[in-house]
């Protein structure tokens, strides 16, 4: 919660989690060696993207940042929200958001061939979704329509209710209260599963207690393995850095400053995830924009955030919201991120060259991922400048 910005959410994201599902060949892997193996693959490479953060920020790598091209940084925040509005649009419009991967099948680029994946299915989904609405769902779709005019209302309800962010909560608890009188049969947040069941230890130390929530430490993690999975050690390390990179534009996204202490504070985070058997952790587009919706004006937010996470985990509590539908908080998120979508107005202030960099970019992040998005927007940068360099030179020459 010690951050540079008051709306800025970090944690494991929905990119950052698939990304690395992909990367380590998560269904493969899963298939062969079962759950509990994949969750200390996936805490070693968390803590291997920590370390690499770590590093860079104590290099002073968070300044080089500041040298990456506007146009990029636009394209990459541009491309990244439209991969978010298609991880929500589903749940926003059918019961299930799994239905549209049995609905809507996939094409392949060759005749025979794979079907697409990755980014471009994402995006192949998302407009067989916008031209068939008439398979959508009834509940959901009422649901979300009626969260988008509640939070539409925002002006009015904080002259009633002078809360920041009042007009989400409303939302929230208006559409669990018509999903419970009306029967809502879609998804819902339900109960959080109980943790499995422990053989009690003698040892009930203070050291133990403070720790128990360790599944392992950074040097019992399978390195080996991990590494044997990129084929040697300097692949995987480059992989680390060019994943913890990406993973602070997400942060640069919403700080553009992108002080060191948000780099260090990414590194240290990812390496606690990897202890717990979790993916990398990163900057929240989604999260941080719905937090700057409902006005946060200090970085406790964070800090009340985690902490009241914390307290839903508890049954007892967590029982109030499980009957919560998920179509109402896909609205929420959509409502927070559609507008910078629907009509980016820093990308369209751009002109020429930085234009086609940035839509370049935002096109490369949803066909494929993130990363390569980040990739190409820097070649293409690259390749406009040194064409520039050239026509200058002939031109002096001449």
């Amino acid at each position: 919660f010690v951050t540079s910005a008051p709306s800025l959410c970090v944690g494991v994201t929905s990119i950052s989690a698939l990304m690395s599902f992909s990367i380590l060949n998560g269904a493969d892997y899963i298939e062969k060696y079962g759950d509990g193996r994949w969750q200390d693959l996936l805490g070693a490479w968390a803590a291997l993207v920590g370390i690499a953060s770590f590093v860079l920020g104590l290099c002073g790598a968070s300044k080089l940042f500041q040298f990456i091209p506007r146009s990029v940084k636009q394209g990459w925040k541009l491309g990244f929200a439209i991969t978010v509005v298609a991880a929500q649009t589903a749940g926003a419009v059918f019961n299930k958001a799994s239905m549209v991967k049995e609905l809507c099948a996939l094409p392949s680029l060759t005749t025979g061939g794979p079907p697409i994946s990755g980014g471009a299915a994402a995006m192949y989904r998302l407009g067989w979704m916008l031209v068939n609405p008439q398979i959508w769902d009834v509940g959901p779709v009422a649901l979300t329509a009626l969260t988008f005019m509640i939070l539409t209302c925002s002006k009015l309800l904080q002259r009633i209710i002078a809360v920041p962010g009042i007009e989400v909560v409303i939302a929230c608890v208006v559409g669990t209260a018509m999903a419970v009188q009306f029967q809502y049969t879609g998804s819902v947040v339900g109960i959080s599963p109980a943790a499995p069941a422990t053989q009690i230890a003698d040892d009930v130390s203070l050291a133990r207690v403070l720790t128990s929530w360790v599944r392992q430490w950074p040097w019992d993690m399978p390195w080996d393995e991990l590494f044997a999975c990129f084929g040697g050690v300097h692949v995987a390390v480059v992989s680390a850095i060019a994943f913890a990179a990406v993973d602070f534009l997400a942060i640069l996204s919403v700080v553009p400053a992108g002080p060191t202490s948000e780099l260090l504070g990414q590194g240290v985070a990812c390496v606690v995830s990897g202890m717990l058997g979790s993916a990398p952790i990163g900057g929240s587009l989604s999260r941080s924009l719905v937090a700057e919706m409902t006005g946060c004006t200090s970085p406790l937010m964070g800090l009340v955030a985690g902490i009241t996470t914390l307290i839903l985990a508890f049954p007892q509590i967590g029982m109030l919201v499980a009957p919560m539908p998920k179509s109402v908080l896909a609205a929420v998120v959509l409502a927070a991120v559609l507008p910078g979508v629907l009509r980016p107005k820093d990308v369209l202030k751009l002109r020429g060259a930085d234009a086609i960099t940035c839509w370049a970019t935002a096109i490369a992040c949803c066909a494929s991922d993130p990363t390569v998005g980040f990739g190409v927007g820097l070649m293409v940068h690259a390749a406009w400048v040194s064409i520039n360099s050239l026509f200058k030179k002939n031109v002096r020459t001449d």
